[in-house]
């Protein structure tokens, strides 16, 4: 059996801390060599374009792709029953309803990209393909789920040296936001909804982002499929993936 990790660009950080802990290579982009034989095994690292193999695929990128546009996740999600923000494809409804808006002006961004935030009392809204329903967030949490188990929990902090100026709300690194897996202040149901999510969108592992509101209610904002690795997530992750890998082969 080989192993190769498949990842949705060329550098990218994550892919090549997995594939030296995992001690696997990375597929080039284009002109790769590797012709997978049936018994081999490919790690596909965020990318949603067709593989065109025989050999087992860990993340499919038909999943990847549902995982990677917000309002398919959304529908996806949605229809499975897992607890998300309200949200509308229809400016009118989004208006009526919703006190403050995420404008999403692209389906695919990451890290509050095209994301804009929008109180329905002061502003119009502009014309979008995604309004979600800004929830009044008490915590957020990252839940790695690798074949239906949780193999990490960490919760969002905001860093000593956090910009004055940043946004209140979006969460991402540039405004000063980490996750820390110290003192998490577990939520009961938050593995559940994790790995029901993963679940839902067709995955066999992901990072899902979600927050709780005054009330301790669960929401899931995305399930990340190329999420950030480092210190002992790379062990975490890389040993959930070998032990999926050996339950593939047997």
């Amino acid at each position: 059996m080989s192993i190769r990790i498949r990842s949705y660009k060329s550098g990218s950080k994550s892919a090549k801390a997995l594939a030296n802990y995992m001690n696997v290579l990375i597929l080039k982009q284009t002109n790769s060599k590797f012709r997978p034989r049936l018994s081999d095994v490919i790690i596909n690292w965020g990318s949603s374009q067709p593989i065109g193999s025989t050999c087992s695929t860990i993340n499919y990128p038909s999943s990847v792709t549902y995982a990677s546009n917000k309002l398919l996740s959304f529908n996806k999600l949605n229809e499975a029953g897992v607890s998300i923000p309200r949200f509308t494809t229809d400016i009118n409804i989004a208006d009526a309803n919703y006190e403050r808006v995420f404008v999403r002006h692209t389906l695919t961004g990451h890290s509050g990209e095209g994301i804009e935030v929008i109180n329905t009392g002061s502003q119009c809204l502009p014309n979008a393909p995604l309004y979600v329903e800004a929830i009044r967030k008490k915590n957020e949490y990252r839940v790695i789920v690798v074949d239906g188990e949780v193999v990490d929990i960490k919760q969002k902090r905001l860093s000593t040296d956090a910009p004055e100026d940043r946004s209140r709300y979006v969460r991402n690194l540039n405004n000063g936001w980490i996750f820390s897996r110290d003192n998490v202040e577990y939520v009961e149901g938050l593995n559940e909804i994790g790995i029901e999510a993963v679940n839902a969108l067709g995955l066999d592992f992901g990072a899902v982002d979600i927050i709780t509101d005054c009330n301790d209610k669960l929401y899931v904002l995305e399930v990340n499929t190329a999420f950030g690795l480092e210190g002992k997530t790379i062990e975490l992750v890389g040993e959930a993936l070998k032990k999926l890998i050996r339950k593939i082969g047997e």
